[in-house]
């Protein structure tokens, strides 16, 4: 509710037995831009395909309602979120790239985008 009532959306995945193994939430931000946050997939999960049916989901959230680009932060240390994102065509930027309302984490050291169609 607390994304919902910002303008934005928030995604879980269930398993079978309905425990939550996977989510990720989406922050509206200025000028139809958006923010990926709170990505997360259970480690037994991981490798599924879990993860690219959470980023599908909210892709084709953003592009429904028009949105113009994906921002989202992570720290070099998940180096494999980091290929992730890359790999779904997600490009590397500089923090004065983001957008002056994109909510900034001290631990994140490296920042991306994806500009939708």
């Amino acid at each position: 509710a607390s994304y919902q009532d910002k303008k934005g959306e928030f995604w879980i995945a269930l398993d079978d037995k309905k425990r939550v193994v996977g989510c990720i939430g989406l922050v509206s931000l200025s000028d139809s831009n958006v923010a990926l946050k709170k990505m997360f997939v259970a480690s037994n999960c991981r490798g599924s395909g879990l993860g690219r049916q959470l980023i599908k989901t909210f892709m084709i959230y953003c592009q429904k309602h028009d949105k113009k680009a994906i921002y989202l932060g992570t720290t070099s240390v998940f180096s494999t979120a980091q290929q992730f994102y890359q790999n779904l065509g997600f490009k590397e930027i500089s923090k004065p790239e983001l957008p002056s309302d994109f909510p900034l984490l001290d631990v994140d050291n490296r920042h991306y985008v994806y500009k939708i169609n």
